[in-house]
């Protein structure tokens, strides 16, 4: 059974349609892409997905229970978490007291992949092992406003992990960083474990090839193709639909609200 499926979602801006008819399965511990060019509806999808956005038809199942009408919280209490493409953190807290807003956030659960198989009761300690995890031991103290990009973007991954996530949607993950930064930011996403499932929004290709196991396309709101990274880029609909450089230069730049 599918983590996560969307049958016939539509979401309508009076009569601008940003997602039509749209059908989607992810599996768990799926790293499944998501590219499309501005106004493809991508965000739109996100918001829907999360709670944000209530979609105008159509269905959202996540861990087999119906969320379309849920509230963003009880959606995340259900194991979602969401990263942003603007950093969403609270700067004038610490890194530790950040990680540790999202720790205590949530119900009381088993341990988490992060912070071993004994029992750990002091929420501080919970979050200096996920810092550690995170390569952020070091800035622990540090006002989470004065980190660098690269460490702010980390530290968000770090409070959807913080919240003990069967599934992360992240938006934009590299976006605007520099190509070390980027490579920093695959690697640890490629450390989480393949239980915690990944759905992202990418525009650089590169990350696509090394994260993804699937790919979705979106244009115009409606799913273009699917499959493998090598299999999207082959496909003629996709090189068609963007000039013969599908999942290159021009599935980049930053989404308009539409998405």
């Amino acid at each position: 059974m599918s983590l996560l499926k969307l049958q016939g979602v539509t979401k309508r801006f009076g009569n601008l349609s940003a997602v039509r008819e749209l059908d989607l399965e992810v599996a768990a511990g799926e790293r499944h892409a998501i590219i499309g060019s501005n106004g493809a509806g991508k965000s739109s999808l996100f918001h829907m997905i999360t709670g944000r956005l209530r979609p105008t038809t159509g269905s959202i199942y996540f861990r087999g229970t119906d969320i379309t009408q849920l509230a963003p919280h009880k959606i995340a209490r259900m194991g979602l978490a969401r990263s942003f493409q603007i950093t969403n953190i609270f700067p004038h807290l610490s890194v530790c007291e950040n990680v540790r807003l999202g720790i205590q956030a949530q119900p009381p659960r088993n341990v988490s992949w992060w912070a071993g198989r004994s029992s750990v009761a002091d929420t501080a300690r919970h979050a200096m092992i996920l810092l550690e995890r995170l390569n952020l031991s070091n800035s622990a103290e540090a006002l989470a406003g004065t980190l660098s990009y690269g460490d702010q973007r980390r530290l968000e991954i770090g409070l959807a992990l913080a919240l003990d996530p069967v599934l992360i949607l992240l938006d934009e993950p590299t976006s605007g960083m520099s190509l070390a930064a980027s490579h920093e930011i695959v690697d640890l996403l490629r450390k989480i474990p393949q239980e915690i499932t990944l759905l992202l929004i990418e525009h650089d290709i590169d990350v696509v090839l090394k994260l993804s196991d699937r790919v979705t396309v979106m244009h115009q709101g409606e799913i273009l193709a699917q499959g493998t990274p090598t299999e999207v880029e082959r496909n003629p609909r996709v090189q068609q639909a963007y000039f013969g450089n599908a999942i290159g230069s021009t599935i980049g730049a930053t989404d308009d609200p539409r998405g």
